[in-house]
C-alpha cells in the first residue's frame, strides 16, 4: 500500500491581530469536520472559556 500527503489550504485569520485570530480559531475549531469531539458541551467550554481566552 502506498502512502501519500495531502496539502490542503484552509484559510488565514483576516488579519495579523489577536481579535481576528480568535474569530478565525473560533470558527475553524467549532467545525465538526475540524474536531470531532463526543461531548460538544465540553469541547464549547474547552473552546470558549480556556482555548480562547489564553
Amino acid at each position: 500500500m502506498k502512502t501519500g500527503i495531502l496539502l490542503t489550504n484552509l484559510g488565514t485569520p483576516d488579519a495579523p491581530t489577536t481579535p481576528a485570530l480568535k474569530r478565525y480559531l473560533k470558527q475553524f475549531l467549532s467545525d465538526d469536520r475540524v474536531i470531532q469531539a463526543p461531548n460538544k458541551l465540553v469541547w464549547w467550554l474547552a473552546l470558549n472559556v480556556v482555548i480562547l481566552n489564553i
